[in-house]
């Protein structure tokens, strides 16, 4: 029995490898080929290449159940769920900028009034978002499980954080707590949330904050997304518990008349 948890563990780990250089070729390689004959644009369909190309890969590689992500029973309520999204938005945005500042700077791919389109908008902050929390929480995630949640939360991460080139430190971070949320819900719909808000932020966010408050400082950007995400996280605690409170009157009096 021994014997056989450890081939299933062999292969598991070389599954994980090949993904993670299947990737790197989607990204590294690939893309130059194809742009050279003309069918390769990394503003549009370059996108929609790569972030198909890891979804198809992964589902050949690793049992992929979408019923699972989406449809089984949520083990926290939806208020919880998305009180824990921001709380985690909360610490993930000022240690982002710590990093940034002690390591490499942070970038944005498009803050840019006429880049700033629908199909921009729809592209990278909405479809890379449900894409890649698919691939690296929905899938990779959740075969890594039965290794331990904590084993399978920190290898997914890592491997979505070395797919994000020098912003690795940062990105692990971002894998840790969007894996949090996935084990912690049940559900993948409460990482891909996150995910999107992180995206938004880099994609569009900055720019409204940039250009609604004329600020181009970008620890100042981040401490203002930070007390966002910090005062609706603040909110949703104070209702959950109020919430909670009355559902225990309501228990106390039903107990009370029986």
């Amino acid at each position: 029995m021994e014997k056989i948890n450890q081939d299933d563990f062999r292969k598991a780990s070389n599954k994980v490898g090949l993904l993670f250089i299947l990737h790197m070729l989607s990204f590294g390689l690939i893309p130059p080929i194809l742009s050279k004959i003309g069918i390769y644009n990394q503003s549009t369909n370059g996108f929609l290449f790569n972030m198909g190309f890891i979804l198809i890969i992964a589902c050949l590689l690793f049992h992929c159940d979408f019923k699972k992500m989406f449809l089984r029973e949520r083990k926290i309520s939806i208020l919880e769920g998305v009180f824990y999204v921001f709380l985690f938005l909360s610490i993930y945005f000022p240690l982002a900028i710590l990093i940034s500042n002690l390591f490499s700077p942070l970038y944005f791919t498009s803050i840019d009034e006429k880049q700033l389109t629908l199909g921009i908008f729809i592209l990278r902050g909405i479809t890379v978002s449900i894409v890649e929390e698919i691939v690296y929480r929905g899938i990779l995630l959740e075969n890594l499980r039965k290794y331990g949640n904590a084993f399978a939360i920190v290898i997914s991460a890592l491997i979505f954080g070395m797919m994000h080139g020098h912003r690795v430190v940062d990105i692990f971070f971002a894998g840790i707590f969007t894996g949090v949320v996935y084990v912690k819900s049940n559900q993948l719909s409460y990482s891909i949330l996150m995910h999107l808000f992180i995206n938004l932020f880099f994609t569009s966010l900055v720019f409204w904050i940039r250009k609604s408050f004329l600020i181009e400082d970008i620890n100042i950007e981040f401490l203002i997304l930070t007390i966002i995400s910090m005062t609706i996280a603040f909110i949703l605690y104070i209702i959950s518990k109020k919430r909670n409170n009355l559902e225990i009157k309501k228990i106390k009096v039903s107990q009370t008349k029986e």
